[in-house]
């Protein structure tokens, strides 16, 4: 059968001490710190998605350059062969 509240006596020491809900100052402070947290990793993600997209941009126009040298090696392997018909 599980006790009651009232049945178990309250340990001061198994709380963690906090001060008082109604404070204020203490209030403000915590709001200030989730903002700044929040702010911070706000800007900590911008960075982060800034410098991936940096890095997609460097590989987007890394891989047009290397469509380019293929379709001009394909256009050369074309005329070629081409070329080879032609002569038998």
């Amino acid at each position: 059968m599980p006790k009651s509240p009232s049945s178990s006596p309250s340990n001061p020491s198994t709380h963690p001490k906090h001060p008082p809900a109604d404070d204020p100052s203490t209030r403000m402070s915590d709001v200030a710190l989730r903002k700044k947290k929040n702010a911070d990793a706000q800007a900590a993600f911008r960075a982060r998605r800034a410098n991936y997209i940096a890095t997609l941009e460097e590989t987007v126009t890394s891989l047009e350059s290397v469509v380019l040298q293929l379709q001009d090696s394909c256009r050369e392997a074309r005329n070629e062969s081409q070329e080879l018909r032609q002569e038998n």
